[in-house]
């Protein structure tokens, strides 16, 4: 009796692919490191901690091609990293960007056991000095001098601009050949690959059929400046026109959101992991870093008042909202505030939504969210009551971030009867 090779399929030690696409400006270095944070840690880290945000950092490898700036992002010598500085392994890549050049650095990286290998940027292998185009170009010039030998050794008549154009879909075999081996090979990756890619905007160029005076149908082209475009069909990734889609996540950055996606590709079973009414972060990469280990979404508990010290106040005057904090993104926008959407004049009091797990970057937004809805609102004491859990975990975590929340919330009204006028009841 023959013995199966097939077992049952058990979700573990998954790699993941993960494609994060930007111009100038969106915020897109940040967010891969943020996300690759995430992707490192062990469900226990605590990554408010300076020792472990370390420990969690030097399970990154980084490869550059974009001359040094990843060190960015990185602390100063004898520096801790922190919030947004990450103690990563960095190595440069430089031209000829081919194929295997990527591959050696990634080979290089898995051998060495980093967990998460980030590479910045991924558009050099498409478009940069030695990568795919280049190849191309290469590889049409010696078809066009092969046709140029054929045509002096037969005695035929040459035309050089007629040759390029006839050879030039064949000289496509070889660098989409390369391509492709580069592709596989990326599928096959145990590290998980967080893979940034340059974006750039693109005008819109359509053929449309009209009929004119007497019947008769002809074509006009209609072109749609870029800027007139919505975000997701203005910015295009820089690669391989069907990379994006050969990756497990694909997401686009713009400028006027930094950090915010626009999902290009993203599984049905990740949508709730990767919001995109906020920026990137390390609670992302956690998520889908649970998924991949087949953690069960049950086992993901979210952080609890009792998870800080009573006594240590970690959130603190000058780092909330227009306190004087740094900003989300070091010389970009700041990151938007996730519940600005909401319509609180129009809406029943309910609970704001907690992330998970509730860092300190996710209690400062919560508590700007929930002091600017209660600004406005008609009834904030409905609100604070229908918000008590989480402003006692928040006065757990900083009782500055509580009281700076609660500003605009009337007291509780006096327990003798008197009433107070002008207080809501």
């Amino acid at each position: 009796m023959s013995v199966s090779s097939f077992r049952p399929a058990v979700r573990q030690g998954v790699g993941l692919l993960v494609g994060i696409s930007g111009c100038s400006g969106s915020g897109k270095t940040l967010s891969a490191m943020r996300l690759a944070r995430g992707l490192a840690a062990d469900p226990g880290d605590d990554l408010d901690d300076g020792k472990t945000r370390a420990a969690v950092d030097a399970r990154i490898a980084f490869i550059d091609t974009e001359a040094g700036r990843a060190l960015h992002y990185a602390p100063s010598e004898g520096e801790a990293p922190g919030a947004f500085t990450f103690g990563f392994a960095h190595a440069e890549l430089v031209a000829p960007f081919e194929p295997e050049a990527y591959l050696g650095k990634i080979a290089e990286a898995e051998a060495a056991g980093f967990r998460v290998v980030v590479i910045d940027s991924f558009s050099h292998v498409w478009a940069g000095d030695g990568g795919l185009q280049d190849i191309h170009d290469d590889e049409l010039d010696r078809a066009v001098e092969r046709a140029r030998k054929r045509a002096t050794e037969n005695g035929w008549k040459f035309d050089a601009d007629r040759e390029r154009e006839k050879a030039s879909v064949g000289a496509w075999r070889a660098p989409k050949t390369r391509h492709k081996r580069m592709v596989s090979r990326l599928l096959q990756s145990r590290a998980h690959l967080v893979i940034c890619m340059r974006a750039e905007d693109k005008m819109r160029m359509e053929t449309k059929e009209e009929t004119g005076r007497g019947g008769k149908t002809y074509s006009r082209t209609e072109i749609t400046p870029a800027e007139k475009l919505p975000p997701a069909e203005r910015w295009q990734p820089i690669c391989e026109k069907r990379f994006p889609y050969e990756l497990i996540t694909s997401l686009l950055l713009t400028p006027d959101k930094p950090g915010v996606v626009l999902p290009l590709k993203l599984q049905e079973q990740h949508r709730d992991d990767v919001l995109t009414n906020r920026p990137l972060d390390e609670s992302v990469g956690r998520k889908l870093g649970a998924w991949a280990r087949g953690q069960k979404p049950a086992q993901a508990r979210p952080v609890r008042a009792a998870d800080f010290p009573p006594a240590a106040d970690s959130v603190v005057a000058a780092d909330l909202p227009g306190g004087g904090g740094a900003d989300d993104f070091p010389g970009d926008r700041p990151a938007p505030d996730p519940y600005s959407d909401a319509a609180p004049d129009s809406e029943r009091p309910r609970a704001l939504e907690l992330q998970e797990p509730m860092t300190k970057q996710a209690w400062q937004l919560w508590a700007k969210s929930f002091r600017e809805l209660t600004e406005s609102a008609p009834r904030p004491r409905a609100w604070r009551a229908a918000n008590d859990d989480a402003l006692q975990q928040l006065a757990a975590v900083s009782p500055a971030a509580h009281a700076w929340a609660l500003e605009f919330c009337p007291p509780d009204p006096p327990s003798n009867g008197e009433h107070t006028h002008g207080q809501e009841t």
